[in-house]
Formats: C-alpha cells, structure tokens, sequence
C-alpha cells in the first residue's frame, strides 16, 4: 500500500481549481450515433453500502473500508483514517482518495494513493463478498465480511435514455448551456474529468459504459470562491446516462431527469 496525503483542501483543489487560466483541452467532436436504447445495467449499488474488510493484493495489507450510500468511503488504516468518493452501477466501480489523518500523508503529495483506488474499474460477486479488478480483470482488492446497512438503499432501476436523444462520444470540454455561463466547464479525458462552476474547481474519475449510459465519482471537494455558481460538477456526479440533442451534450440522473445542457467548449 503507498499512501501519500493529505493537505490543507486549497492545496488539494489548486490543480483541479478552474479559476485560473487552463490549458486549452481538446474540443469535442460529437458523432451521434441512432443506436437503439440499451437496456440498464442492474444497480449494484445499493447491495454493497456498509463497512467491509478490504485486502490490497499490492502489498497483502488489509483496512476496514466503510462505502456510504451519500457515495463517501472511510477507509481505517493502521496509520490513521483514509476517505473519498465511490460510486458503482453494473459492473462498474469508481474510487477516489482525497483526505485522511496526518500519520497516513506525507507533504509532498497532499492527495492520497492507494492502489485499489487508483486501478479499480470492476465488481464482481464473490463467495464471501466482492472481488475488485482493474479494466483488463487483474485482481485490485477484496470487500469480505460486510456488515451491510440496516436500512440499504431502495435498489430503483436506472432510466435508459429518453427517446430521442442519441448516443455518441463525449470525450472533450463541454461548457454548460446556461443563462450566464462564466468561465464554467467540464472536461472528459481518459478515464477522470474535472469541472469548475465558474471559479471552483472539481474533479473525480468517469468511464463510458456504453449505449449512453456512464458513471462518474461525485466530488465533494473544492475551493470556495463566490461566483456564478454554474453546478457543473454536480450534474457529472448525479449522471447515470448521457445523450445528444442535435450538437449538445445532456446529461440525466438515474430516474431520467435532466440534470443540465453542455455544449462543445471553443
């Protein structure tokens, strides 16, 4: 197990913070597609909240990892606390490490790495609980011993895309279609996004899990500068499928609401 951690939240969030002048991102180029709506994947979520025993294959060392229905995790490690985000839907799991006690970091890097948290991709049902893989299937830990939540969440079905929106590529920059926009955006790359609502900065992990459905962590960090406040970052972490409408990207929750309009940042 490596872990680096924790600083104050400014230092953490300057590298996702969107107040200052980005680097000039990719610029989408969405090519929707007229596929057929895909059936959802079964909601795994609500099967694994509770308090886990979890084993790092990378170095054989073992915590006591605590996944909340809010999408926060706790890790107890030896060193001290650990926590992040998680989400799941299907087969899919999604992790972050942001925080933790001073006897887990160093001040080098303020945000912790963990390898289970870094690679894992996958869940998959296990005899005695869940198997975690990375994208390829190689074993990135173990939850065994669950004690799940006396009251789990309701397991509700995940919402196919409306009819009439398409499927296509949403990889790029994207700047909300809002009243008064600002300087606020999400940016798709390879497998994390970042956001800001105008001058705060966010950030998780994302992945496509094809036919318009897709999952992102929530993000519960960031700076705190007032602004325009455009909740860019809370519509990719509430978003459980995502189509186009002619050339804008729109993006909906598990129950098929519409959460907000993007469109291909210049």
């Amino acid at each position: 197990m490596r872990i680096r951690m924790l600083a104050p939240v400014a230092l953490l969030t300057a590298g996702l913070a969107a107040c200052t002048s980005a680097v000039p991102l990719s610029t989408p180029t969405p090519t929707p597609t007229f596929e057929p709506r895909a059936a959802a994947p079964v909601n795994t979520a609500a099967e694994i909240v509770g308090t886990w025993t979890l084993v790092d294959p990378s170095d054989g060392m073992s915590a006591t990892i605590t996944l909340r229905d809010s999408g926060m995790w706790e890790g107890a490690y030896e060193c001290g606390g650990i926590n992040g985000e998680w989400a799941s839907l299907g087969d899919a799991f999604l992790a972050m490490s942001w925080g933790g006690d001073m006897g887990c970091i160093d001040n080098i890097d303020p945000q912790p790495s963990l390898e289970w948290v870094e690679k894992t991709e996958r869940i998959v049902a296990s005899e005695d609980g869940w198997t975690l893989t990375d994208a390829a299937g190689a074993v990135t830990g173990s939850l065994t011993g669950g004690t799940l939540e006396s009251e789990p969440p309701q397991d509700e079905p995940i919402q196919p895309l409306p009819q009439g929106f398409t499927v296509g590529h949403v990889e790029g920059r994207w700047a909300p279609i809002v009243e008064t926009p600002g300087d606020s955006y999400v940016e798709f790359g390879t497998g994390v996004w970042q956001s800001s609502d105008g001058c705060n900065g966010n950030g998780g992990r994302w992945v496509d899990l094809g036919g318009g459905y897709l999952l992102a962590t929530p993000s519960s960090i960031s700076t705190m500068i007032g602004c325009e406040n455009v909740p860019v970052a809370e519509w990719v972490g509430a978003a459980r499928t995502a189509g186009f409408d002619d050339e804008q990207l729109v993006l909906f929750d598990s129950r098929g609401v519409e959460l907000g309009r993007l469109i291909a940042a210049t």
